[in-house]
């Protein structure tokens, strides 16, 4: 019967391709099948659990076949499945000997164990087991070996090691499937603060919050006070907050309290409070680890509040008495933006050449772009022009502040197509070295791809992402854009960008920014964006900035996957679209948050009549945010308005996406005649 099966599946394949099999026709071959098809029909088999079959295609494999390491895993799985355990320990043993670089190497050692551990040899259960944690313990099935550990020393009447390794998955995996198989051990308070820990790491605030009432201590209530404040219970951790100030005596503690009790205030909206407790902590810790930082703070409220003078002071304080904070250059900044506001250029000029000086290059171009523009405003054109032209000149891939500064220069008549401002006109039509020979690792993730085994295609390229031969780096992510892992490619692309000597040998950015900036999901993208205010280069650059193309993704406060969609948003947004059907965890369904993420961007588009800086504040911060702003700051230009956004965050995504949003448009569309602004102007 076996035999019937695969003379079957030889005839339809030799039906459908035909060509496959033209050479292992020839009388001078041994094997009847294609080495493709052998493994390929094997690993089919397996996955359908016909063990018998998946056997009869796998032992065929032989060692010259690029995937034998693959075809011998799943031999020795096949067998394992068919309790046929001493030939399927006789291939994981040849994997562990002669494939330690397989991506199946971590799984062959797990299969080794567990086939000890199935026939109970607890003690060679235990040696694989110990050797998977101690070799790889950063792999993500740690967990996995780590339970499996304490059974098999249980199983050898280590009772008490048993014990240790199971609180040890408790407290470092609070969360993993293998953790909630297990009893809750007695933990010490030090053993549980660890394991909170690592809870708050993974944002798994609610479990924090939870876990943490177990205990008065005053490193517990501070875990569940910073956790109720990153899930925006901004009330709840003002009270946590206030009553730990109340009662610790550790001015360690104090001081952290007093921080974050003033940006609860913040967030609150409670202005006042929030300079009150800012004050207090700098009468009583005028040296703390903290005072810059909330001199700061202190400064920026002031100034929204209208104590412009008061604020000046304070970022007086801070830029000399602190000379060696980290935010000296953010109070220069502030004094020079102040300035500039009330049209003291002169002033303006002065700062601004502190912050292009500075060691830092945090705002190095923001503060060349507005010293151009003070340039021109004291009528010192020429100079503007150079300082303008060094900004631009200084940029291998465009910025915010660097496209703006193009706009001017075009303005006055310096075309950006003169290769002396455009750098990326000078590398734009250059290419990989196509015929440079291919890493074996790329040649084996391309014959998983071309079985369309996603998966292990994945598993392959991970291992090679690790590896610095350029080709075979710029293939990888090549390939994982093939399989649909744009945040992969996405990783590579910009490893390479922050790394121009590993690319600009060979001038590979045309080759580059594809992978850095990778286009997705176009059909549904291009249904949104027809007809409409949206450019759907746009949306692609929110997702980049938005999820790195990470479909998985949630945030500190909730929102999920590629476009960020809040979960209340996603309610009212399929309500909308008539989605009936739809549940929250629709959106990592990258088709779902598309949707979604690219309607609410034409919702918001069209409320600000077309202004894309002012929809993108909105997208982020909420349309209510973004009319109030508007109506403070009216009648002035939309690159001050974009440095007036009150949130770090929100102005921050602003500049960010339309700098992707300028790189899409140059990689995708180079002959576009469209400026960075469009029709909306600074």
């Amino acid at each position: 019967m076996k035999n019937i099966i695969i003379l079957l599946i030889l005839f339809f394949q030799f039906i459908h391709h035909p060509s496959v099999f033209a050479d292992d026709l020839n009388p001078a071959n041994t094997h009847i099948l294609n080495p493709w098809y052998i493994f390929f029909n094997g690993y089919q088999a397996y996955q359908s659990n016909n063990w018998e079959t998946s056997l009869s295609f796998l032992e065929q494999a032989t060692d010259k076949y690029i995937l034998y390491d693959y075809a011998i895993y799943y031999r020795a799985s096949a067998l394992s499945n068919l309790n046929r355990y001493d030939e399927a320990l006789l291939y994981f043993n040849k994997i562990i000997k002669e494939y330690p670089d397989s991506p199946l190497f971590p799984s062959t050692i797990l299969s080794i164990g567990d086939i000890f551990l199935n026939t109970g040899s607890y003690e060679k259960a235990k040696e694989y087991f110990n050797m998977f944690i101690s070799r790889l313990p950063s792999h993500n099935e740690v967990s996995q070996a780590l339970y499996k550990y304490s059974i098999s020393l249980e199983n050898t009447g280590r009772h008490e090691e048993s014990q240790n390794i199971l609180k040890r998955l408790y407290i470092e995996y609070p969360m993993d499937k293998y953790t909630k198989m297990i009893p809750e051990p007695i933990l010490s308070a030090d053993e549980l603060y660890n394991r909170i820990q690592n809870l708050f790491n993974a944002r798994e605030y609610k479990a924090v919050i939870k876990e943490s009432l177990f205990t008065k201590q005053e490193r517990f209530l501070m875990m569940s006070a910073k956790s109720l404040y990153y899930t925006k219970a901004y009330n709840e951790a003002m009270e946590f907050f206030k009553t730990l100030l109340d009662n610790t005596n550790n001015n360690n503690i104090k001081e952290e309290i007093f921080s974050w009790l003033g940006k609860t205030y913040s967030n609150l909206n409670q202005s006042e409070d929030a300079v009150k407790v800012y004050k207090e902590y700098m009468d009583t810790f005028p040296d703390g680890i903290y005072t810059d930082e909330l001199i700061y703070r202190t400064s920026i409220i002031s100034r929204e509040s209208g104590a412009e003078a008061y604020a000046l002071e304070l970022l007086n304080k801070l830029a000399n008495k602190y000379p060696l904070s980290k935010w000296k250059d953010d109070a220069l900044w502030q004094m020079a933006w102040m300035h500039y506001e009330k049209k003291d250029y002169r002033n303006t000029e002065k700062y601004l050449a502190h912050l292009i000086a500075s060691p830092s290059d945090k705002f190095r171009k923001q503060a060349l772009y507005w010293y151009g523009k003070v340039l021109l405003k004291l009528g010192s054109k020429d100079k503007a022009i150079d300082v303008l032209k060094r900004l631009y000149l200084s940029e291998t891939l465009p910025s915010y502040y660097g496209v703006l500064a193009k706009k001017i220069l075009e303005d006055m008549g310096i075309k950006s197509k003169d290769a002396a401002i455009n750098p990326l006109s000078v590398i734009g039509d250059t290419q990989i070295n196509t015929t440079a020979a291919e890493g074996l690792d790329i040649k084996r993730a391309r014959e998983l791809i071309s079985m369309n085994l996603t998966d292990l295609a994945y598993l392959e390229l991970e291992s090679v992402k690790k590896k610095t031969d350029l080709n075979d780096f710029i293939q990888t992510g090549i390939l994982f854009r093939s399989i649909g892992k744009l945040n992969r490619c996405r990783i590579i692309g910009l490893y390479l960008l922050k790394n121009p000597s590993m690319a600009s040998e060979n001038h590979l950015f045309q080759t580059v920014l594809p992978h850095a900036d990778p286009v997705g999901y176009k059909t549904i993208v291009d249904k949104i964006t027809a007809s409409s205010l949206i450019d759907p280069y746009l949306v692609y650059a929110v997702i980049t900035q938005e999820s790195g193309f990470n479909e998985t993704v949630i945030s500190r406060a909730g929102a999920i996957g590629l476009m960020q969609i809040m979960p209340k948003t996603g309610l009212k947004i399929a309500e909308t679209l008539s989605m009936d059907k739809f549940q929250v965890d629709d959106l990592f369904l990258a088709d779902v948050n598309v949707t979604m993420g690219t309607t609410y961007l034409k919702e918001v588009t069209r409320e600000f009549n077309g202004n894309i800086y002012h929809a993108l504040a909105a997208y982020n911060a909420g349309p209510h945010m973004v009319k109030a702003w508007l109506k403070k700051y009216n009648n002035i230009d939309t690159d001050e308005f974009v440095e007036n956004i009150p949130y770090r965050e929100t102005r921050n995504y602003v500049k960010q996406v339309m700098a992707a949003y300028e790189i899409y448009r140059y990689v995708y569309n180079p002959k576009s005649d469209l400026g960075f602004w469009g029709t909306e102007g600074p």
